[in-house]
Order: C-alpha cells, then structure tokens, then sequence
C-alpha cells in the first residue's frame, strides 16, 4: 500500500463484496451496523453466519462501507443510525 497499489486494494475489496452481494443480496447500512457492533462485542463469527457471509469478508466490508460513507453524506447518515439502533439491541 505505500507503494501507490492502494487502488488496487480498493478495487479488490469493491470486486469480492460485488461477488458477495450477487450471491445473497445488498450488504445494507442495518448489516454494516450488526458486523460493526458484533465485532465490538466479541461475536462477530456469529453475526457473519447470520448474515450469510464468509469468515474473511469483514475486514473487506470495512474498507468498502468507510468509502461509502467517506464519498456519501446519506449513506454516512444510514450508517450512524444503524450504528445507533444495534447498539441498543441486546
């Protein structure tokens, strides 16, 4: 990455949620918020079964969602009340 191979990074990442995203439908805001909080509270395996998604996907999911939010004022927004509401949830 310091190597200016940062792009290819992303547009690796863009490709295998792309692929994942084909196979089970749209990644949402209210998804990204589960991973999120899941993997704060130490369940994030569990989480990912749930959602239908491979063990190694989380660590892409990332760097895709803070893009999204990075490029997007709305999805920013979706993002944190997602975030918001699955905190709350048990």
């Amino acid at each position: 990455m310091g190597r200016g191979k940062r792009r290819l990074l992303s547009s690796y990442d863009a490709a295998y949620i792309a692929a994942l995203e084909a196979e089970r439908g749209p990644i949402t805001a209210v998804d990204y918020a589960r991973l999120a909080i899941a993997s704060e509270r130490g369940n994030e395996a569990q989480a990912l079964e749930e959602l239908g998604l491979p063990e190694g996907a989380l660590i892409r999911l990332r760097r895709v969602w803070l893009e999204r939010v990075v490029k997007d004022p709305a999805a920013a927004q979706q993002v944190r009340a997602a975030m918001r509401a699955a905190a709350e949830a048990p």
